[in-house]
């Protein structure tokens, strides 16, 4: 088996135990609140440094590149920058098991924190996700 191949094998593990984490948080009722308190202990700015990332659209293609779980695409705009993704092997994971969305506690609120360890003023608007729409889309507006 070649590295590639493991590593694919690994992300597809990763990803599958992040959609069963949520189907059990679900279960219980919790995921909400587990998001909520996990929102408030987020380490974006070690994150950041450790990934090198200094720019927050790197955010976005960064951890797109390393997990290979979501598609963001990042289009420049005239109040900042949007991300869009069209396709998340968690997301459809996460529906075919019953789960409640992992949107905000795997990706969106990490990604936010991470933005903000950058820009502590940024505006991040999750507009849809793709849990719920037709894909998932971020706006990103710095700070002043």
């Amino acid at each position: 088996m070649t590295t590639e191949e493991k590593l694919k094998i690994l992300q597809m593990m990763y990803t599958a135990l992040q959609a069963q984490t949520a189907a059990h948080y679900t279960c219980h009722g919790i995921l909400d609140t587990v998001a909520e308190t996990q929102k408030a202990s987020r380490q974006g700015a070690i994150i950041c440094q450790r990934m090198g990332i200094t720019d927050p659209r790197q955010v976005f293609t960064t951890l797109s590149g390393i997990f290979e779980c979501a598609d963001w695409t990042v289009t420049d705009t005239p109040e900042g920058f949007s991300a869009t993704c069209h396709s998340c092997m968690l997301c459809g994971m996460a529906k075919k098991i019953g789960s409640q969305s992992p949107c905000h506690l795997y990706c969106l609120d990490p990604m936010e924190d991470m933005v903000r360890a950058l820009d502590a003023d940024a505006l991040f608007d999750v507009i849809e996700t793709l849990y719920d729409g037709e894909c998932c889309r971020v706006a990103v507006k710095p700070g002043k």
